[in-house]
């Protein structure tokens, strides 16, 4: 039905116009970050990639926003005393993937660069001005892959910070919840920068959250369109 379909668009459209707004609000950024480099766009006139904005944003944390968090996260588990000690694990487990999880992203970018593994295969492509059975079927192989890397390194990442999260509500707040507890030096933990690491501490939180929300969000608006 075209007005179901029309609908849906405007749905959309709606949804992605208000992620804009608190990508702006949040982070400062005017447009919806993508990859670097995108190859499939001057291939054949262009063909789909169905995790395009879930890539984009997860590039864009990656090569802005995670260095920031490491530092913070490193430091809890390194020189934070903790009164559970099976939260330095829970919390080594989740930073574990939290880098995995960026890592992928950023060597997928890499690939799909014009000398990449993948970015080489779609030059090589772009040049032959022919659209082949074969070179089609090493297209969709290479898109499938890429897609389910975008969709694994995002629920890794959302997965990640949701554990970190209950890490940072029993260090944090005063209300606690289950098996999380403070650190014993949250008050002495880096020596004089203690009071800007703790604010640093909430800083980091806040950003890791509504990065695992804009994630969330961004999903179901990468789903191919109907």
């Amino acid at each position: 039905c075209i007005f179901d379909s029309r609908w849906n668009s405007w749905l959309r459209d709606r949804k992605k116009s208000q992620l804009a707004a608190v990508l702006q609000r949040t982070f400062g950024i005017d447009s919806f970050p993508e990859l670097p480099d995108r190859p499939w766009t001057r291939l054949w006139g262009g063909i789909p990639f169905n995790c395009e904005m879930t890539a984009g944003f997860l590039w864009w944390f990656a090569a802005n926003k995670f260095n920031d968090a490491m530092y913070v996260l490193n430091t809890i588990v390194l020189e934070g005393i903790f009164l559970n000690k099976e939260n330095r694990t829970e919390l080594s487990e989740a930073v574990n993937d939290f880098v995995d999880a960026n890592q992928q992203i950023l060597s997928l970018a890499d690939s799909l660069s014009e000398n990449g593994s993948i970015g080489s295969v779609f030059e090589k492509l772009i040049n032959e001005h022919v659209r082949t059975l074969k070179g089609q079927q090493n297209v969709d192989s290479i898109m499938i892959n890429s897609e389910s890397s975008v969709r694994f390194s995002g629920q890794l990442f959302c997965s990640a910070t949701r554990t970190i999260e209950k890490i940072f509500h029993g260090i944090l707040d005063d209300e606690k919840t289950g098996d999380y507890e403070s650190l014993q030096n949250l008050m002495t933990i880096k020596g004089r920068e203690n009071h800007e690491f703790r604010d640093k501490m909430t800083e980091i939180r806040s950003v890791l959250n509504i990065s695992r929300s804009i994630l969330a969000d961004i999903e179901p608006l990468d789903l191919p369109r109907e």
